[in-house]
């Protein structure tokens, strides 16, 4: 019996935008902190089975990576976004899918399964005495769910402004095996609720489509674009910002093209190493409450977890900044939830034992001479 065939949750037409030769790539693992010069494409970002639910999910990809490629082709050779409406519509799903199928994205599901299936199991007298933390309950196909819900709620970020950015000079955009980054600049200090679901209040989307292009989505309602333009020319500095979230956001490695800046990169690895193990999933839970049939409710919260930098571009200025609230908002993000969902929600208040999440924030000090450091080896020429 043949082995199950091998299927790649980033495609390799893209990963070969940041490759000299389309057969290998530039490659920086974070677990052992080493770089490698000829990495094999057909190698990476690849599961045996990962789709095999369904016999047709390969040949549906395939399908939809075959028109997304030229698309993209065209962006970057022409540095525009100026594309039909079709195309932009195909490149908004390629994004979206991108989003939900990679092994970390599966990787999330499955810690969400397990999160809701020991709460079902917490209330059955037949597991009384049950270590929950003794076995872990996984999916089948992981990331079965969370490509299905990008396939259906792509059109969200049709919701959002967009723009090219363009970065000039040596420096470059990495990649990585989880390349769509969510952010949100004007809530990255938020860490007790999800601020980064694709409906989300102040959320930010960055995909670099090769080493000198990348696809800025954002909430127009928070953010403006200075230039008013769908192209816009970025700064060193500002590209080296969103390669320290694409470290961050990776789950096991990054991707670039030019071997010469691996010790740029290796500075990166070397910097954000105490940040890497933070926890992708957040798990929040109310205090019960008497209903008006005088039943018990509460509330579980799960989110995807904002990364653990906090940044601002200059290609993206704030309209306005959200202070941190101390209590939660129970709900998805201001462009789609009405006030009378927000007053419902109020009703509730978080256990004591779920209010915060621990990890710690790169930022201030040691962010400022992170950057410093990374600046050095640019001339202020070239971080214009």
């Amino acid at each position: 019996m043949s082995e199950p065939k091998r299927h790649h949750y980033v495609p390799q037409f893209y990963l070969r935008r940041f490759s000299n030769d389309d057969s290998s790539i530039c490659c920086l693992n974070k677990s052992r902190v080493r770089t490698f010069e000829h990495a094999s494409i057909k190698g990476q970002c690849a599961i045996p089975n990962f789709h095999g639910w369904h016999k047709d999910i390969e040949k549906a990809l395939g399908y939809l990576e075959g028109r997304s490629a030229s698309i993209v082709k065209k962006i970057c050779r022409e540095s525009t976004l100026d594309l039909a409406r079709a195309d932009y519509i195909q490149l908004l799903l390629f994004t979206a899918l991108q989003l939900g199928r990679t092994k970390l994205s599966a990787d999330s599901n499955d810690k969400m399964t397990d999160i809701f299936a020991k709460l079902v199991m917490e209330g059955n007298p037949k597991l009384a005495g049950v270590n929950f933390d003794n076995f872990v309950v996984k999916n089948t196909y992981p990331v079965a769910q969370p490509l299905a819900v990008s396939a259906e709620t792509f059109g969200i970020l049709d919701s959002l402004s967009s723009c090219l950015l363009v970065l000039g000079g040596k420096y470059e955009f990495l990649t990585s095996d989880n390349p769509v980054l969510l952010y949100n600049s004007a809530k990255s200090h938020v860490d007790f609720t999800g601020v980064i679901g694709l409906d989300s209040s102040g959320l930010q989307v960055i995909f670099p489509l090769d080493s000198k292009h990348a696809l800025y989505l954002y909430d127009p309602s928070i953010y403006r674009n200075p230039t008013n333009t769908n192209v816009r020319k970025i700064s060193t500095l500002d590209a080296i910002k969103i390669n320290l979230i694409q470290y961050l956001w990776s789950a096991n490695n990054v991707y670039f093209k030019s071997f010469e800046l691996s010790d740029q990169f290796m500075t990166i690895a070397r910097s954000l190493k105490p940040y890497t193990g933070w926890e992708r999933v957040g798990y929040n839970r109310t205090q019960p409450i008497n209903t008006e049939d005088d039943k018990m409710s509460e509330l579980i919260h799960t989110y995807r977890t904002h990364v653990p930098i906090e940044l601002d571009f200059s290609f993206s200025r704030t309209r306005k900044i959200e202070s941190g609230a101390k209590r939660p908002r129970w709900r998805s993000g201001d462009r789609d939830t009405s006030q009378d969902n927000e007053s419902e929600f109020r009703r509730y208040e978080l256990r004591d034992d779920f209010k915060r999440d621990p990890r710690k924030h790169l930022k201030d000090a040691e962010l400022g001479r992170l950057l410093r450091d990374l600046q050095k080896p640019y001339s202020s020429k070239g971080l214009r």
